[in-house]
């Protein structure tokens, strides 16, 4: 039995605040989780926030059989991973300065697939920092780190 359906978590692996099992760490800092939302599963994944001041963590829907097999560790090339699923549902979101924002897209799929979805979250939040609120210049700062990383 698999920890995915009930069985026991190997005692390296930890959980998440969320509820989520954490399958990877940088700096001690949960990067990649795995997260079961009414009988669906989800990778969560933290695309900016290693080395940047904006945290932004992709979420992305599983198939059938995939959460087992994250479950082996080893590297994993996530941008490839996301490429995969053409057209399954992204959640995207952001966090700064306890300001957080999160929009839903279709994966694009393909070896572009993750800077695409960047670029659509940054035209997204883009729109929403030109209202006018007091979280407006936080988005403002997000949005210009991320085009860095973006280049």
């Amino acid at each position: 039995m698999s920890v995915i359906n009930g069985g026991r978590v190997h005692d390296s692996w930890s959980g998440h605040v969320d509820g989520g099992l954490v399958l990877d760490l940088w700096n001690g800092r949960p990067t990649e989780i795995l997260l079961r939302t009414d009988g669906q599963h989800f990778l969560r994944w933290l695309v900016l926030g290693q080395s940047e001041s904006v945290d932004v963590w992709l979420q992305l829907e599983l198939r059938p059989g995939e959460p087992e097999d994250l479950l082996y560790p080893g590297p994993r090339d996530l941008w490839a991973f996301v490429g995969d699923h053409k057209e399954s549902q992204v959640l995207m979101s952001l966090v700064l300065d306890d300001v957080g924002v999160q929009a839903s897209f279709e994966n694009p799929g393909g070896v572009e697939a993750v800077t695409k979805l960047l670029a659509s979250f940054v035209e997204w939040t883009t729109a929403l920092a030109h209202e006018e609120g007091p979280q407006s210049a936080v988005l403002r700062r997000a949005i210009e780190e991320i085009q860095g990383f973006l280049g």
